[in-house]
């Protein structure tokens, strides 16, 4: 940009600043940013329930591979998303994956649906020591940590982050 350019558009900007001052004139300056994005039927699920404390929940099973699903809807233009696993004790992260919007399940719908193969003893929690006697009992199911999913979902004027509930890990989801 040349100098008189610049000096013409300082000018202007001055002009600009003056007249709106006095109420004269209203200047609106479209800049072209998208629209924010909105979230909106947020869940998970997993291919395991256990009743805990009499309600049927969604676990993780530490003994085999879950499939934990999760899923949301949006409006506005999103831009790329990503999700991991998080003890809720540790604060151990594990399977960190990142999406970009050409991966979106069901973009007429603005629908976006993600599934973790969670492999054996690998849901990032603190575990009890494992029994070294031989012995192998097969004990009903016990909680023996919690997992959390979190979701960061990016739109291009604005961003989200879904956090689930307590995730029950079991030991024993014979």
């Amino acid at each position: 940009m040349s100098k008189s350019n610049i000096i013409k558009l300082a000018l202007a900007t001055i002009l600009l600043t003056l007249l709106t001052s006095c109420g004269k004139l209203q200047v609106t300056i479209d800049i072209g940013l998208p629209p924010g994005i909105t979230v909106s039927n947020a869940g998970y699920s997993t291919n395991f329930t256990k009743v805990i404390n009499g309600s049927t929940r969604f676990v993780i099973c530490d003994d085999r591979t879950t499939n934990l699903n999760y899923h949301f809807n949006y409006t506005g233009q999103l831009n790329s998303w990503s999700s991991f696993l998080k003890g809720a004790t540790t604060g151990t992260e594990k399977g960190y994956a990142s999406f970009s919007s050409a991966d979106i399940f069901d973009p007429a719908n603005k629908e976006v649906r993600v599934t973790y193969g969670i492999a054996a003893n690998v849901a990032p929690l603190a575990v009890a020591p494992i029994n070294t006697t031989g012995i192998v009992p097969v004990p009903k199911a016990t909680i023996i940590g919690y997992t959390k999913l979190f979701v960061n979902i990016n739109g291009y004027a604005k961003s989200h982050q879904l956090v689930s509930s307590k995730i029950p890990v079991v030991d024993n989801c014979q």
